[in-house]
C-alpha cells in the first residue's frame, strides 16, 4: 500500500531491503511512510507518490556518485548500453552504473555474449530529471547529441561498405534510432542559443545521409534538413549551407515536388558556384 502497488517501487523497496542489512521491514515501512507524509506537504514531482517515495529512499542510500550517474542517465530517453553511458556520464568503467542496478533503478536486458542494454523506467526518469541541476543536464544533453551524431556516422560508414555491413549499419541505427532522434531534438532546439549545439544540429543530417534516406519518412528528413540549414547559416559555412540546399531538393524531388525541389537547386547552384566546387556544380546541375 505504502509503493502505491506499483511494480516499479516494489521492486526499488525490496531492492532497498535486501542492500541494508541494519534495516528491518518494519523500519523501512515507517521510513516511507514518513516519506509520503513529507512528499504530500510539499506537492510531488510529477510522479506517484509510492514511487516517488520508493525511489528517494534509495536514492538517499546510494553514495554520492552513483547517485549523479542516475541524475544523469535520465537524460537517456531510451534503453542504452554501458559504453555510451561511460562516455556521456563520465562513469569509468560504469560503476555508478552497476551500482544503479543493484538498487533496481534501471533495468538490465542482456543482449548477446558481449553486451546489454539498460532502460530507466520513465516514472524513475522523471525522479531524476526533476532533481537534475539544470546547467548540469544542458551539459550531460550535450555531451549525449555529440555522441549519437558520431555513432550515426558510424552506421552510415557501415552501410557505406556494402556486403553484410549494409545490415550491419542499419541494425546499429534502428537500435539506437530513439537516443540518435533525441540528440538531433536537442540540437535543434538548442541552436539558436548555442554555437556547440548550432555546430551539432547543421552535422547531423549529413553524418548519416545514406541511412536517414533510407529510415526517415522525406517529410521528417526534411524537417531536419531545414533545422541544419538555418544552423549552417547561423555559423556561416556556405559549404554546409549548399549541402543542406542540395538534399533539400533531392529530398523534394522524391516526393514529386518539383518546383521545391528546383528552387532549392537553384540556391545550392548559386553557393557552389561562388565557392568554385565544379564537382557539386555538376551534381547540383
Amino acid at each position: 500500500r505504502l509503493c502505491g502497488y506499483l511494480p516499479l517501487a516494489l521492486r526499488a523497496a525490496g531492492s532497498y531491503l535486501a542492500n541494508s542489512e541494519d534495516v528491518s521491514p518494519r523500519e523501512y515501512a515507517r521510513e516511507l511512510a514518513d516519506e509520503r507524509t513529507r512528499l504530500e506537504v510539499i506537492g510531488g514531482e510529477g510522479v506517484e507518490l509510492g514511487v516517488d517515495a520508493s525511489l528517494a529512499l534509495s536514492f538517499k542510500k546510494m553514495k554520492a556518485e552513483a547517485q549523479q550517474t542516475f541524475l544523469d542517465i535520465s537524460a537517456f530517453p531510451a534503453d542504452f548500453d554501458s559504453q555510451a553511458e561511460e562516455q556521456i556520464c563520465g562513469d569509468q568503467g560504469h560503476k555508478g552504473l552497476s551500482e544503479i542496478l543493484r538498487w533496481s533503478l534501471v533495468d538490465y536486458k542482456p543482449q548477446g555474449p558481449e553486451y546489454g542494454r539498460y532502460k530507466l523506467h520513465d516514472l524513475a526518469r522523471i525522479f531524476a530529471s526533476a532533481r537534475q541541476e539544470e546547467e548540469h543536464k544542458a551539459a550531460i544533453s550535450e555531451r549525449l547529441a555529440s555522441y549519437y551524431k558520431d555513432l550515426l556516422s558510424a552506421a552510415d560508414d557501415l552501410y557505406l561498405k556494402g556486403g553484410d555491413s549494409i545490415l550491419a549499419g542499419l541494425a546499429l541505427f534502428d537500435r539506437e534510432d530513439e537516443n540518435i532522434a533525441s540528440g538531433f531534438a536537442w540540437a535543434a532546439n538548442n541552436s539558436g542559443i548555442s554555437s556547440p549545439a548550432a555546430e551539432l544540429c547543421m552535422k547531423y543530417p549529413d553524418a548519416g545521409v545514406y541511412v536517414l534516406d533510407l529510415r526517415l519518412h522525406p517529410r521528417q528528413k526534411i524537417s531536419w534538413l531545414e533545422a541544419a540549414l538555418a544552423a549552417a547559416r547561423k555559423l556561416k559555412d556556405r559549404v554546409m549551407e549548399g549541402a543542406h540546399l542540395g538534399n533539400l531538393g533531392i529530398t523534394y524531388g522524391a516526393l514529386g515536388e518539383t518546383r521545391n525541389a528546383i528552387e532549392y537547386f537553384k540556391q545550392a547552384l548559386e553557393i557552389v558556384r561562388d565557392l568554385g566546387d565544379q564537382r557539386s556544380e555538376g551534381n547540383t546541375l
